[in-house]
């Protein structure tokens, strides 16, 4: 005799289909990594074809390869000492505007980076996600991703599980490249880089060291009393070791490096313009949704299959169409959302679109705001702006930089604390580099100008643009970008 035992009861469970994974990858990539997916699944799937959006030229009728004049004075001009940038740069510009001299090629220190580590004993799993991490770099060769959100992310793209570990010990590989401290996470994490690489048997080197892994909360709350008793120093010892920090490089990488002044090509996804009216147009910068189709006669089969491979056949066909539909209606859907998105940005941040993109114009505005107000998940709207641009009369925006939370100002009103990390900045740039301004100086001053916060506040927006401790900025002339 059995004895069963049966429960009746509800429970709720959340399932991401593969294809709305799909779906959210296709919204989250770039103008140039799209191109490159239409372009794979144009190979891959032979139902998907893209329609001709302009008449083919007729081709010019060429001379014949044995007229005369095609070779005369050939010796002559073969010979002829002209640089070749000047034969390059002569079908762009006129002869009273030829460039005196060649034009360099900007330094990429990501491309460097990833010759760098081609040294690296790596697999080539790892070499995949090395080359994602350096991706993932600021200006400034500053990692701001930590290790968890770098699986989620590549993961995402690569559409790839990756686990934290392995994430790490490649991270751990490419931070021995050069220069020091880059893929550091912190200033503290950077000055520690260029120290190890020093001689660490120095005692002045040694104490540093020690300093900074140890007593970095001290010193940023001037505790130099812990500190002399920790490390066993007096002030004066204290003054050696502060000086060698502040020799040290607070960035891997500044304005005034080459390296900085990259060449970047960022292809923007929405283009902005004004009309006589002073509104905004908006559009995107290319469309797909329109040059792309499905053809159904590209194979026929007999109307009525008559064994097991043409039964085979025909599924794989049905299949493939139906992937070809779905993929025409995805990119249908993405630039209609991406559309919705980016309008809905505008109308919240006009004035700043408006005056030249200045960031002290930028209202307080989250992603739930744009979510709202678009009908879409927060999560697509993160999709649309993590990695996208838009062309402006005055330049290039990334619009995830148009994201930030709100503060109250002396009059009550709402200000983005956009605008407060901008006001610490320019504070910081123009200080006395020999008496910097502390971060209870900055609350003064912030106060003077109706912007009451907290000292730890001030302290962590300074963390979070990478600026370095008072002291330590003595004598030092910082590139703040």
């Amino acid at each position: 005799m059995f004895n069963h035992s049966l429960s009746l009861g509800q429970k709720q469970q959340h399932k991401i289909i593969p294809r709305q994974i799909e779906y959210l990858h296709l919204l989250h990539v770039n103008h140039v990594e799209l191109q490159q997916q239409i372009s794979f699944m144009l190979e891959e799937n032979p139902f998907l074809e893209k329609t001709a959006t302009e008449e083919t030229e007729p081709l010019e009728k060429e001379d014949s390869p044995t007229n005369e004049a095609d070779f005369r004075d050939w010796e002559e001009y073969a010979y002829e000492d002209i640089p070749d940038y000047k034969l390059e740069y002569g079908s762009f510009f006129a002869e009273e505007a030829m460039p005196v001299k060649q034009w360099k090629n900007e330094f990429d220190f990501k491309a460097d980076l990833q010759q760098q580590s081609g040294s690296l004993n790596l697999t080539s799993k790892q070499k995949e996600l090395a080359s994602y991490i350096i991706y993932y770099l600021n200006d400034a060769g500053m990692l701001e991703y930590d290790v968890p959100s770098l699986v989620d992310d590549i993961g995402f793209r690569l559409q790839k599980v990756y686990t934290e570990a392995e994430v790490s010990e490649v991270l751990l590989q490419l931070k021995t490249l050069e220069p020091a401290g880059v893929f550091s996470h912190s200033v503290r994490e950077c000055l520690i880089a260029q120290l190890q690489r020093m001689n660490t048997k120095r005692p002045d080197v040694k104490k540093a060291l020690e300093l900074l892994e140890h007593y970095y909360a001290h010193l940023q709350k001037k505790n130099f009393q812990k500190i002399y008793e920790g490390l066993q120093i007096d002030a004066e010892e204290f003054a050696i070791i502060a000086n060698l920090i502040s020799t040290l490089s607070f960035k891997p990488l500044h304005s005034t490096d080459m390296a900085e002044k990259m060449s970047i090509s960022v292809i923007p996804d929405f283009l902005m313009t004004f009309n006589e009216y002073d509104e905004p147009v908006i559009s995107l910068s290319k469309t797909y949704a329109d040059s792309l189709c499905v053809n159904h006669t590209a194979i026929t089969l007999p109307a009525s299959p008559v064994n097991h491979e043409q039964k085979q056949a025909e599924q794989y066909i049905n299949n493939k169409i139906k992937s070809a539909q779905w993929f025409v209606q995805c990119i249908r859907q993405r630039e209609k959302t991406m559309l919705s998105v980016i309008k809905a940005i505008v109308r919240k941040q006009i004035a700043f679109f408006k005056e030249g993109c200045d960031k002290k114009l930028l209202k307080p505005m989250i992603l739930k705001n744009i979510a709202d107000e678009t009908g879409v998940d927060i999560s697509t709207v993160s999709s649309v702006t993590s990695t996208k641009y838009v062309d402006t009369p005055f330049g290039f925006v990334h619009l995830k930089k148009l994201f930030t939370k709100a503060l109250n100002n002396e009059e009550g009103e709402v200000v983005s604390n956009m605008l407060v990390k901008k006001e610490i900045e320019e504070m910081i740039k123009n200080e006395d580099k020999l008496e910097p301004y502390t971060d209870r100086h900055l609350v003064h001053l912030l106060a003077q100008k109706g912007y009451k916060i907290a000292r730890r506040t001030v302290a962590k927006y300074r963390e979070l643009m990478n600026i370095p401790v008072s002291y330590l900025r003595t004598g030092l002339s910082l590139a703040i970008s």
